[in-house]
Protein backbone atom coordinates (compact mmCIF):
# COMPACT_ATOMS: atom_id res chain seq x y z
CA UNK A 1 0.00 0.00 0.00
CA UNK A 2 1.24 3.46 -0.85
CA UNK A 3 -0.12 6.69 0.61
CA UNK A 4 1.09 9.96 -0.87
CA UNK A 5 0.32 13.65 -1.22
CA UNK A 6 -0.24 15.05 -4.71
CA UNK A 7 0.83 18.68 -5.07
CA UNK A 8 0.86 21.11 -7.96
CA UNK A 9 -0.66 24.26 -9.36
CA UNK A 10 -3.41 24.84 -11.91
CA UNK A 11 -2.02 25.43 -15.39
CA UNK A 12 -4.71 23.90 -17.62
CA UNK A 13 -5.50 22.39 -20.10
CA UNK A 14 -9.25 22.44 -20.01
CA UNK A 15 -9.42 25.04 -17.26
CA UNK A 16 -8.04 28.56 -17.06
CA UNK A 17 -4.45 28.76 -15.78
CA UNK A 18 -4.86 30.26 -12.30
CA UNK A 19 -1.52 29.07 -10.84
CA UNK A 20 -3.50 28.30 -7.66
CA UNK A 21 -1.65 25.75 -5.54
CA UNK A 22 -3.43 22.54 -4.61
CA UNK A 23 -2.74 19.27 -2.82
CA UNK A 24 -4.66 16.15 -1.81
CA UNK A 25 -4.05 12.74 -0.32
CA UNK A 26 -4.17 9.52 -2.37
CA UNK A 27 -3.73 5.85 -1.52
CA UNK A 28 -3.10 2.87 -3.78
CA UNK A 29 -3.30 -0.80 -2.94
CA UNK A 30 -1.88 -3.19 -5.53
CA UNK A 31 -2.17 -6.98 -5.33
CA UNK A 32 0.75 -8.86 -6.85
CA UNK A 33 0.77 -12.41 -8.22
CA UNK A 34 3.86 -14.00 -9.73
CA UNK A 35 5.65 -10.64 -9.52
CA UNK A 36 3.00 -8.82 -11.55
CA UNK A 37 0.30 -6.35 -10.56
CA UNK A 38 -3.02 -8.17 -11.00
CA UNK A 39 -5.41 -5.87 -9.10
CA UNK A 40 -5.38 -2.20 -8.14
CA UNK A 41 -7.56 -0.22 -5.77
CA UNK A 42 -7.16 3.54 -5.65
CA UNK A 43 -8.56 6.17 -3.31
CA UNK A 44 -8.33 9.92 -3.15
CA UNK A 45 -9.89 12.40 -0.78
CA UNK A 46 -12.28 14.12 -3.17
CA UNK A 47 -13.40 16.73 -0.61
CA UNK A 48 -9.76 17.65 -0.01
CA UNK A 49 -9.14 17.64 -3.76
CA UNK A 50 -12.03 20.03 -4.37
CA UNK A 51 -10.84 22.42 -1.67
CA UNK A 52 -13.45 21.58 0.96
CA UNK A 53 -10.96 20.76 3.72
Amino acid sequence: MAVSMVKGHAQGPGKPATNKKYSWTVADLIRLADGKAVEHWGWDDMAERMGSH
